[in-house]
């Protein structure tokens, strides 16, 4: 039972609210039986499904169905094709917001996971999007139930049931389904500019190689040379923006290890580079690295034979 001035619960034969003190005028059995509360309050055999039906509101039948009630025990799998359909909509449309909540942070959770591994999660979302849909169909007629039964114990005494309050946490609400959107909205914001650029590798540009270069353009394109060919090269700075920067060589032995490395400088103004050197005079495979602000802007591999 609950105080009403306060809201706090009390038990039904508290004569004062533990909370605020105020007077409690308790129903009795006899009170609850009085012909000007027959409609708020049952206590008959059926006074369960008369709460769950009030609870359920409007379809009240097909829930009831669903939930096989009269067997004395309730159906845990039962399709709902609303619910596989509209997913978080039904949710918020049938206030199970605690459900809501907590799916949507297993896509939150998920999604840092993915992004912390760098793996592409777009199919991963997709089949838990998919998983989500069928479990909600199959399980959610059973999650209702729980929830209508969290309501009733809650407004209910010995076998009577508070039916106004019962119908009043019940029900539907447009409302749940613009929280639903929201909580939505809410997800793609975290997931799009707050995980995604915590967790993204920075963008790094490839190095092209090639015999020759007209008007700032690799002109015969090539990543094999022999030792001492004059090899350009092009490549794009990630921001743009030009500047100090420095030249890595590796050579690829199993692992990587320096071979030759220089600075090198641009106006601020230049959005990329072509330059030359000279092939390495040692066959094999070969990795270039540019290296600005001591992150790796760009890359490209190249082979001498």
């Amino acid at each position: 039972m609950y105080c009403s001035k306060c809201g706090a619960k009390h038990d039904i034969n508290s004569r004062f609210c533990p909370s605020c003190g105020a007077p409690i005028n308790n129903p009795t059995s006899a009170d609850f039986n009085q012909n000007d509360l027959r409609h708020d309050v049952t206590s008959d055999k059926s006074a369960k499904t008369e709460a769950l039906r009030a609870y359920i509101g409007k379809n009240a039948d097909y829930y009831i169905n669903k939930w096989q009630i009269e067997t004395g025990e309730v159906k845990k799998d039962s399709w709902n094709w609303a619910a596989f359909f509209l997913g978080f909509f039904w949710l918020g449309y049938r206030k199970m917001y605690s459900v809501l909540f907590a799916l949507v942070a297993v896509f939150l959770v998920t999604d840092v996971i993915l992004y912390a591994l760098d793996i592409d999660g777009s199919l991963i979302n997709s089949g838990i999007g998919m998983g989500t849909s069928v479990f909600l169909g199959l399980m959610g007629n059973y999650l209702y139930y729980l929830q209508a039964e969290k309501s009733i114990v809650k407004n209910s005494h010995q076998d009577i049931y508070l039916k106004d309050k019962i119908a009043t946490d019940g029900g539907r609400s447009i409302l749940g389904v613009f929280l639903a959107i929201f909580m939505i909205i809410v997800y793609i914001v975290i997931s799009a500019f707050i995980l995604d650029p915590v967790f993204a590798t920075p963008e790094v540009e490839v190095i092209e190689f090639g015999y020759s270069e007209m008007d700032g353009e690799i002109d015969d394109p090539s990543s094999e040379f022999q030792p001492y060919d004059e090899i350009f090269f092009s490549f794009y700075f990630s921001s743009l923006e030009g500047g100090p920067y420095k030249v890595v060589i590796e050579k690829l032995e199993g692992t990587e290890s320096l071979y030759d490395q220089w600075e090198d400088e641009v106006p601020p103004d230049w959005p990329g580079v072509v330059a030359s050197m000279y092939a390495p005079e040692e066959e094999g495979d070969y990795i270039m690295k540019i290296i600005q602000d001591n992150e790796v802007v760009a890359k490209g591999e190249f082979s001498v034979e």
